[in-house]
């Protein structure tokens, strides 16, 4: 489970590795108990521009799959932190 090449971006390492070949799409690492890829290598392309909002995002959405894989709402977990 490596990277398919060289990263063309040296700034921001975007496209490291892909769904469906080193994670599933809820970002479960193939092969590996309990632990996921929620990061920028997931984007599937380089973006042109920085890569901070859309890796949030996909941080965002793994933990909204983790709870709801534990029956939670990650939105009530953040409200009753209020």
């Amino acid at each position: 489970m490596y990277p398919r090449g060289p990263n063309t971006n040296n700034n921001d390492k975007q496209g490291g590795y892909h769904i469906g070949d080193v994670v599933d799409r809820r970002l479960r690492v193939v092969g590996v108990n309990r632990l996921r890829g929620a990061d920028a290598g997931v984007m599937p392309d380089v973006t042109s521009g920085n890569a901070n909002a859309p890796t949030i995002m996909t941080g965002e959405e793994a933990a909204e799959m983790i709870a709801a894989e534990n029956g939670m709402k990650l939105a009530t977990l953040v409200d009753e932190g209020r």
